[in-house]
């Protein structure tokens, strides 16, 4: 009996602990090059790079079909900058969650904001990183 309980107890407790760790948010960048939003434009290993603006708030930015993944495996260049408010500001220009930026001789070249334009600009973005 008393071995029925200890069993019932463990099996309850795992089963609470797999129900709160899967309610967690998690990182799926968290791995990947990071930088502070003061370092972007200021990269010396590479003269062109790719960053990458997410927030652990904007679920559109999280997206694992946003494309960022797959552009990370495809290059070395790519950075990530998690933001804590609804947008920072880089070079005198407002830059929200979910927005690349291709930065070319430490200046903002190109930039595609939201899910749709990385979508939209998926293979444009892929050849731009060879």
């Amino acid at each position: 009996m008393k071995k029925k309980v200890i069993m019932i107890g463990v099996v309850l407790i795992v089963c609470l602990g797999t129900v709160f760790y899967n309610m967690q948010k998690r990182n799926p960048y968290k791995s990947y090059n990071h930088l502070k939003t003061s370092e972007v434009l200021k990269v010396k290993e590479f003269n062109q790079y790719w960053v990458y603006f997410y927030s652990m708030d904007d679920q559109e930015s999280m997206d694992s079909k946003n494309g960022i993944a797959r552009l990370n495996k495809a290059v070395s260049n790519v950075y990530f900058v998690k933001i804590k408010d609804k947008e920072v500001v880089i070079e005198n220009q407002k830059v929200k969650s979910a927005t690349l930026l291709y930065i070319k001789d430490h200046q903002i070249t190109k930039e595609y904001k939201g899910l749709k334009q990385l979508k939209d600009h998926s293979d444009e973005i892929l050849q731009m990183s060879w």
